[in-house]
């Protein structure tokens, strides 16, 4: 076969059993081709000795040891039709990609949720308690309670307060400053009437104004001054519904009174 005609046939196969039986009936060509060129020195071996007889020989039988040519082109006619694969058949594409969905078939990791103790995780059974910790912080101070029942002397350099059993205590030194002595001139009489809780009475608060005002009639000796959160002493009744202090509050000041009224 002529190697124009060899390729062509190479082409036309079409599976690898096509393929193989191809290169059978190639290695049985090129064996007789070997087998013809080697025959004269052979003959010229066996010329020169002479062995003894052997057995009857093989006789090759057609369609199995060998082939006619006919056959060989058949064959290769049968090969070239099968050489070609059939898509669908011999072999598949495959179906189109899939994209993706965000969320559905990945995730980023986004927009994570905080695990909740004894619910996504557990610590382990309790533990023994703990010691007793350090003492906390001092609390604010409390409100300011009530004046008890006193008396000045006449100079106001003194004071002194009932006792819960009606007896006078001893005579102290009157506080100095911030925390004089009231000097108390006016108020209806008597210690019945009903507490107002603490406000802020009316007037200036500008540091040097110390007249104030209250909406209602001040019972004597109810009315009680905080200044600052410290209970204020310098105060003298007016009238009814008015007082003054010995030191003028300002703006930046908490001032508030309370009082018992009618």
């Amino acid at each position: 076969m002529d190697p124009q005609a060899k390729i062509k046939l190479l082409k036309s196969l079409k599976t690898e059993r096509e393929l193989a039986l191809y290169d059978y009936i190639s290695s049985l060509e090129k064996l007789i081709e070997q087998y013809k060129n080697s025959l004269p020195d052979l003959n010229k071996i066996l010329s020169a000795v002479k062995g003894q007889q052997g057995e009857p020989g093989y006789t090759p039988k057609k369609g199995k040891d060998y082939f006619t040519k006919q056959e060989l082109t058949l064959i290769e006619d049968r090969i070239r039709l099968m050489a070609t694969p059939v898509k669908g058949k011999d072999y598949f594409d495959g179906k189109p990609g899939y994209t993706p969905v965000k969320n559905v078939d990945y995730f980023d990791g986004i927009n994570g949720r905080t695990p909740i103790k004894n619910v996504d995780y557990f610590d382990g059974k309790q533990g023994d308690p703990g010691p007793p910790g350090p003492p906390g912080l001092e609390g604010p101070p409390g409100p300011v309670g009530p004046i008890p029942k006193h008396e000045v002397s006449s100079d106001k350099s003194k004071i002194r307060f009932e006792n819960p059993d009606g007896t006078w205590g001893e005579w102290v030194e009157a506080p100095k400053g911030g925390t004089k002595v009231s000097r108390i001139v006016g108020g209806v009489g008597g210690y019945g009437g009903n507490p107002t809780g603490w406000f802020v009475p009316t007037g200036t608060r500008n540091g040097s104004n110390k007249d104030f005002t209250v909406p209602s009639i001040i019972i004597a000796n109810s009315l009680e001054v905080s200044l600052n959160g410290q209970l204020y002493f310098g105060v003298t009744i007016t009238n009814n519904t008015a007082f003054s202090v010995d030191d003028a509050p300002t703006a930046a000041d908490d001032f508030r009174v309370k009082h018992l009224t009618i």
